[in-house]
C-alpha cells in the first residue's frame, strides 16, 4: 500500500527554505500584499526614510504594472499620485504613474495631479498625460465615456492653463481621426450608429474648450464637423445639447456650430415640399463603380419608380448592400428567369413618409434654436 494509511512509521515531515535577495524582500512581500505595501511606503517616506523607500520601490519596478492591472481596488490612482509626489524621484514617480490610463483621471485625481506638477514640473507631467492617453486610446476601453466628463476633469486644472491644453489636445486627437475615417465611410446604419456615439466624447471636448476659453481648438472641431453634411445630426445633437450648459460655456463656445445648422435647416426648408409624382432619392456615396453609377442614376431619376435590371449575382449583391446600407426606401427583388437573374428595384411610398417627417423634424430643430419663428 506504500505510504497510505495513518501509522506513526509511515508519516512523513518535509519542509522548504526560500531564499532571496535582501534587495527583493520588499517586492516579494508587495506581491503578497500590496496594501500593506502601499501603506508601507507612504509611512516612511512621511518619515523622511527617503533612500530605503526608493530602494523598495527599484525593486518593484517589473513588477508595477501587472500589479496595477491585476489589483485596480487596491492601487488607485489618486493613492499613487500621493506616493509619487512624496518619492522625490522623477523617474520613480513615472514608473508609479505610467501604467494608468487616462480614464483613471477623474475630478477628485486631476486636483492631486497639481501636487505632482509642483514636485517636478509641468512639462514632465504633460508628457505624463500622453502616456494615458496612449493607453486609453480605444473607445471600447471607455474612453468615450471619460471624454464626455472631460470639462469636470479640466476644470481642475485652472491656474495652469499647459496642463488643461494638453488633456484637451490629446482628448481631440483621439477623435479626430474617426470624424475623418467617418467622412469617407460608405453609408450604412453601423456607420451613422458610429457617428451617433461620437456626439457624447465631442460634447464634452467642446464643452471644456468653451469653459477653458480655448477658441484655437474649438474653431477646429468646429471646421471638422462643418466641412460637410455628414455630421449635420450629430451637430444638430450637440448644439441642442449646448443650451442646457452655464450660460457663460455657452457663450465660449461661439456660433459657429448653432449658424451652422440654422443656414442647413433654413436651405432644406426653403425648398419646395416633394411632389405626389417625385420619385428622386438622393444616391449614397458608392465606391465609384459601373453598377453604382447606374444605380445613382435610377435614384436620382423623379419619372422611374421601378427599374428591372438584369444582373450577375455579385452585382446582385453589391446593390443589395448599397440600398440596405443606406436604408433607401427601395425594395430589391431578383426574378430567378433567364440568364442573368434579374434585380427588380421599386421606390416605396416610405419615400413621402420619411420626407415628410424629416421636414417636420427641421422645422422642430429650427423653432428651438431661432423662437421668433414660431
Amino acid at each position: 500500500m506504500g505510504n497510505y494509511g495513518n501509522t506513526m512509521d509511515r508519516w512523513y515531515r518535509r519542509a522548504a527554505v526560500l531564499l532571496w535577495p535582501r534587495e527583493l524582500a520588499f517586492a516579494n512581500r508587495a506581491v503578497m500584499d500590496l496594501a500593506w505595501a502601499l501603506d508601507d511606503l507612504q509611512e516612511r517616506l512621511r518619515a523622511g526614510d527617503d533612500g530605503l523607500a526608493r530602494d523598495d520601490l527599484a525593486g518593484l519596478e517589473s513588477l508595477w504594472p501587472t500589479l496595477v492591472r491585476e489589483s485596480p481596488g487596491t492601487v488607485t490612482m489618486d493613492r499613487v499620485i500621493e506616493i509619487a509626489t512624496l518619492v522625490d524621484d522623477e523617474s520613480l514617480a513615472r514608473m508609479l504613474i505610467a501604467p494608468f490610463g487616462i480614464t483613471a483621471v477623474t475630478p477628485g485625481v486631476a486636483r492631486g495631479l497639481g501636487r505632482l506638477a509642483e514636485a517636478y514640473d509641468e512639462a514632465w507631467l504633460r508628457d505624463c498625460i500622453s502616456g494615458w492617453f496612449a493607453h486609453s486610446s480605444r473607445p471600447d476601453l471607455g474612453l468615450d465615456a471619460w471624454l464626455a466628463t472631460m470639462p469636470g476633469v479640466v476644470a481642475e486644472f485652472r491656474g495652469r492653463p499647459a496642463l488643461a491644453a494638453e488633456v484637451l489636445r490629446q482628448g481631440w486627437a483621439r477623435v479626430q481621426g474617426r470624424v475623418e475615417a467617418h467622412r469617407s465611410a460608405a453609408p450604412s446604419s453601423w456607420a451613422r450608429a458610429q457617428r451617433a456615439a461620437l456626439v457624447s466624447p465631442l460634447s464634452g471636448i467642446l464643452k471644456a474648450a468653451a469653459a477653458e476659453g480655448d477658441s484655437v481648438l474649438r474653431s477646429e472641431v468646429a471646421q471638422a464637423l462643418t466641412a460637410d453634411d455628414t455630421f449635420l445630426p450629430e451637430v444638430i445633437s450637440i448644439v441642442l445639447q449646448s443650451r442646457s450648459w452655464p450660460e457663460a460655456v455657452q457663450s465660449g463656445l461661439g456660433g459657429e456650430l448653432a449658424a451652422y445648422v440654422i443656414e442647413d435647416l433654413q436651405a432644406r426648408l426653403a425648398r419646395p415640399e416633394r411632389e405626389p409624382d417625385d420619385w428622386s432619392i438622393r444616391p449614397p456615396r458608392g465606391c465609384g463603380c459601373r453598377d453604382c453609377g447606374k444605380l445613382a442614376e435610377f435614384l436620382s431619376d423623379p419619372a422611374r419608380r421601378v427599374h428591372e435590371w438584369p444582373l450577375a449575382e455579385s452585382g446582385r449583391q453589391h446593390i443589395h448592400s448599397i440600398i440596405d446600407g443606406a436604408d433607401l426606401p427601395v425594395t430589391h427583388v431578383t426574378r430567378r428567369t433567364g440568364r442573368p437573374y434579374t434585380l427588380v428595384l421599386t421606390k416605396t411610398n416610405a419615400l413621402f413618409t420619411l420626407a415628410a417627417a424629416r421636414r417636420d423634424e427641421d422645422d422642430a430643430v429650427l423653432r428651438l434654436l431661432l423662437p421668433e419663428r414660431g
